[in-house]
C-alpha cells in the first residue's frame, strides 16, 4: 500500500505537536527517564529510516530498514512494558537503569578474559582502578535486590512483554519477519523480504504513536481530535490494515 506524498509530513507535525505539549509537562522523575529515553531511541532510528526512504531508489535499503524497524518494535514494547501498571511503574523503571551495572559487569568479565588486544587495553586500563570498586559495589546492590538477572531488565522474555498488549498475534508474524532479516536468515537472503521502504516508514510511525499515546496518558495531556484520532489508528494491527506487502515473498 502506498502512502500519499505528504502522509510522512502529516505524521511528523502531529508527532512533533504532541511532543512540544509533552515538554510542557511539569512531571519529572525515573519513569519519565527510562520512558523517555527508549521513545528517544525509536525515534532517532526513525529518522534514520526517514533519511533513508528520502535516499530514493539509489540502493535497497529495505534489507537494513527491516533491522531498523525490528530495534523500534523491540523498544516500543519496552517503553510499553514500563507503563502497564500504574503500580509498577516505579519499580520497572528503576530496574531498567539498575540493569545499566549488569551490562557493565558483563562486559568487564569479557574484557577480564583478553583474548582480543582490545580486550588486553581495556582490561588494564588505569581508569579501571577509579570505576571498578564503585561498579563492584553497584553490582552487589542490584544482584541483592533482584537475584540473578537473564539476558533483559525485564522480566521473562520479549513476548511476555507482548501479550499486555493487544498485538500478541501481529508479533507473531511481523517480529519472526524482521528477526528473519535482521539474521540473514537464508529464505530472505535468496528470496528477499516482504515489504517496501514506504511500509517501513509507515510502520515505524505506527510504533512511535503507539508509545507516544501511552507517554502523553501518563503525562496527563490534553489531545486534539485530530492527534487522538493518529493515536487510536495506531492501536490496530498493522497486519489488518490492507495490503501492506510491497514485494512478493
Amino acid at each position: 500500500m502506498s502512502m500519499p506524498d505528504n502522509t510522512i509530513e502529516i505524521y511528523r507535525a502531529i508527532g512533533n505537536s504532541i511532543n512540544r505539549k509533552l515538554e510542557t509537562s511539569p512531571k519529572r522523575g525515573t519513569v519519565v527517564a527510562a520512558v523517555h529515553s527508549i521513545y528517544r531511541r525509536m525515534v532517532n532510528a526513525g529518522n534514520s529510516l526517514i533519511l533513508l526512504n528520502n535516499s530514493g531508489d539509489q540502493f535497497d535499503w529495505t534489507f537494513d530498514g527491516a533491522a531498523i524497524l525490528r530495534a523500534i518494535y523491540d523498544a516500543m514494547f519496552q517503553a510499553l512494558y514500563i507503563l502497564h501498571d500504574e503500580k509498577r511503574e516505579e519499580e520497572r523503571a528503576v530496574r531498567f537503569f539498575d540493569f545499566r551495572i549488569i551490562e557493565k559487569m558483563r562486559m568487564l568479565e569479557i574484557f577480564d578474559q583478553q583474548r582480543t588486544g582490545m580486550s588486553r587495553q581495556l582490561a588494564n586500563s588505569p581508569k579501571r582502578a577509579v570505576i571498578e570498586a564503585q561498579l563492584k559495589a553497584e553490582f552487589q546492590r542490584v544482584s541483592k535486590k533482584y537475584g540473578k538477572f537473564k539476558h533483559h531488565w525485564y522480566e521473562g522474555q520479549l513476548v511476555d512483554l507482548v501479550r499486555l498488549t493487544p498485538w500478541e498475534h501481529e508479533y507473531e508474524i511481523l517480529y519472526k519477519q524482521l528477526s528473519m532479516v535482521a539474521h540473514a536468515s537464508p529464505a530472505t537472503v535468496a528470496e528477499g523480504h516482504a515489504y517496501t521502504g514506504e511500509v517501513l516508514v509507515q510502520m515505524y510511525w505506527t510504533f512511535a504513536f503507539r508509545a507516544l499515546g501511552k507517554i502523553a496518558e501518563f503525562h496527563g495531556i490534553d489531545l486534539d481530535e485530530t492527534e487522538r484520532g493518529v493515536l487510536d489508528l495506531a492501536n490496530a494491527s498493522v497486519l489488518d490494515k490492507g495490503s501492506r506487502r510491497g514485494k512478493a515473498s
